[in-house]
């Protein structure tokens, strides 16, 4: 890295929405980030998606202890330069899923669940590895020595 007396202008502006009613929770955002102004031959390695967006729908107890979240998420192609690597990053959405059943008895939660839940593989920057889906259970104890 380099001074560069030069003036490099970014912009960025984000806009995010909850809205809840009962146990439902709809919740959406996105975002914009851009370099607008750079100094020519300078090379500002920043590697940002203009546009993300996210959304999801939940519930926590949507029928007999059952609840369930699902969220989009989908990312704007870019282009990544960095001393390491360069080229496009390719934009992608991706599917996360869970579903979960309390047992107030036991004062328990189990959950079972999945980041990119259909498995199309991305990456998030020039280089790196693709990724895949992530899918997990859980079971989580709550209060057992209150």
């Amino acid at each position: 890295m380099v001074n560069n007396p030069g003036e490099v202008t970014t912009q960025g502006a984000a806009l995010g929405l909850d809205y809840v009613e009962k146990t439902w929770t709809f919740s959406t955002n996105a975002s914009y980030n851009t370099i607008s102004k750079e100094p020519e031959g300078l090379y500002s390695d920043f590697n940002t998606p203009k546009w993300r967006f996210n959304a999801s729908v939940a519930n926590s107890n949507v029928y007999k202890n059952v609840g369930f979240n699902v969220s989009y998420r989908w990312q704007d192609a870019y282009y990544w330069t960095s001393t390491f690597a360069y080229g496009d990053v390719p934009a992608f959405g991706t599917i996360d899923a869970q579903i979960n059943y309390k047992i107030p008895a036991a004062k328990a939660i189990v959950k079972i669940g999945a980041s990119n839940l259909l498995n199309h593989y991305y990456i998030t920057s020039f280089g790196n590895p693709q990724i895949g889906g992530v899918y997990y259970a859980s079971i989580t104890f709550d209060g057992l020595f209150r």
